[in-house]
């Protein structure tokens, strides 16, 4: 079994990521971080070449920073909540994305004049409108994913390097640990989810939307779902040991 947990970065949603990996008791977690931006959340990565990419894109992480203070977290919070519950239950942690900075250039290169124009327009936007947006997400379950659609027609290029190909690459490394274990949870943003599902069709995939965490009755039913199958597990061991 293989679970994809979609979440957002400026939320706090640490708490049900945790129940989450502690009822599931996977044998590995996968999360959407690299080696530098893992060390970065630790606050033990050193600071980057100004030449690696565009000033936008810090303007972009202190957007994001801002955004998750003014929801009492902090950016990441969630990948490393993942990680630290994942060693807790004596899982294999695998870092499964691409260097950060190298995907930001590479999408970067990958627009046209008009797209980057575009975009630069709507960094400036997001610094008056990113509050309301995030509010919409938590409110709107489906507001999520209309706003990808969105990205993807007017930033084509950015969303097929930033989100298509990094599916891809993702779901190629998930394959790999799905050869060595057999039941993971892969903890990625939300915009990820139905990529990596559709890309690992064949395998027995579940996925936790990130509308199931933000929205109270769904998450009450996964968390419903998991606790019990946690108790028929529980069960299964204990008539294990009764036979012997």
């Amino acid at each position: 079994m293989i679970t994809i947990i979609g979440t957002i970065h400026v939320v706090n949603i640490a708490e049900p990521i945790m129940f989450f990996i502690k009822h599931i008791w996977p044998d590995a977690v996968l999360v959407e971080l690299d080696v530098t931006r893992y060390n970065a959340l630790q606050g033990n990565s050193s600071e980057t070449d100004g030449d690696k990419a565009d000033k936008m894109f810090e303007q972009t992480a202190k957007y994001q920073q801002k955004l998750a203070e003014n929801n009492r977290s902090s950016v990441g919070n969630e990948m490393l909540t993942a990680v630290q519950t994942g060693k807790l239950v004596g899982a294999e942690i695998g870092l499964i994305d691409d260097d950060a900075m190298r995907t930001l250039q590479r999408a970067w290169d990958a627009m046209p004049f008009g797209e980057r124009f575009r975009y630069r327009l709507s960094v400036i936007r997001d610094r008056f409108k990113g509050q309301k947006d995030v509010q919409r997400i938590i409110d709107d379950s489906k507001y999520a994913d209309q706003a990808i659609e969105d990205m993807r027609r007017r930033y084509p290029n950015f969303v097929r390097v930033l989100v298509d190909e990094r599916n891809e690459k993702m779901s190629a490394q998930i394959r790999d640990y799905a050869e060595r274990f057999t039941n993971i949870v892969v903890v990625v943003g939300d915009a990820h989810v139905e990529g990596i599902a559709d890309a690992l069709s064949d395998l027995e995939v579940r996925k936790i939307r990130l509308a199931d965490i933000l929205d109270k009755d769904r998450l009450d039913k996964v968390r419903a779902s998991l606790w019990n199958r946690g108790e028929e597990n529980e069960s299964q061991v204990v008539g294990v040991h009764a036979e012997r």
